[in-house]
C-alpha cells in the first residue's frame, strides 16, 4: 500500500483532503496529513 503525505492542513487543503480520503479505499493508498498544529490536522482527517 502506498502512502500520500500531505504537509499542511490549512484552509486551501480542505477540498484536497476530502477528495483524497474519498479516493483512498478504491485506489489502495493511505493519507497522512501533518501540520504544525496537530489538532488542525486531526480535525481535517476526521
Amino acid at each position: 500500500m502506498k502512502t500520500i503525505l500531505l504537509f499542511g492542513a490549512g484552509k486551501s487543503s480542505s477540498v484536497l483532503i476530502e477528495y483524497l480520503l474519498r479516493q483512498a479505499p478504491q485506489h489502495g493508498f493511505s493519507l497522512r496529513v501533518i501540520d504544525a498544529d496537530a489538532s488542525l490536522a486531526n480535525a481535517k482527517v476526521g
